[in-house]
């Protein structure tokens, strides 16, 4: 408890990006584990925010093991989405949510609650509308009942 404490103080103050943006949308209009959402989200905002910010994501490419070094940015950017995925399959997270008949309207509701959440703020890009439809198409395994 006292971990997830210093937790939240510490991103009170640093709000977190697009990846919890869509987290918490996801989540909470579907009653799924935040944490699930944003491991399952992350390559995904990885792909799309890189060119806003590559020293950043070069950085936590090199702390990962990638020779970000001798790569150029487009490398560097898949590589890194890669080792996210690897990390994610060997943790068992999978790479979609499954969700029972979902309809536009969801999808709608999903996008409009991720733009303006307040995490988006410091997402290091804007993300449209479209992008960010993208991201949960991909990632929403639709379940017809």
């Amino acid at each position: 408890m006292l971990g997830s404490l210093q937790a939240g103080l510490a991103f009170s103050n640093a709000s977190l990006g697009g990846v919890h943006a869509l987290a918490h949308s996801l989540g909470g209009l579907l009653n799924l584990s935040h944490g699930e959402c944003n491991s399952i989200l992350l390559e995904h905002l990885i792909k799309l925010n890189y060119d806003s910010v590559p020293e950043r994501y070069n950085k936590i490419a090199a702390l990962m093991g990638i020779e970000s070094s001798v790569l150029d940015n487009p490398e560097v950017r898949q590589a890194l989405a890669a080792a996210i995925a690897n990390l994610r399959k060997k943790l068992n997270i999978p790479d979609t949510v499954h969700i029972n008949d979902v309809d536009d309207h969801t999808i709608i509701s999903l996008v409009e609650n991720a733009l303006s959440d307040p995490c988006m703020v410091t997402n290091p890009r804007p993300l449209s509308k479209e992008e960010v439809t993208l991201v949960y198409r991909r990632i929403i395994d639709e379940q017809r009942e």
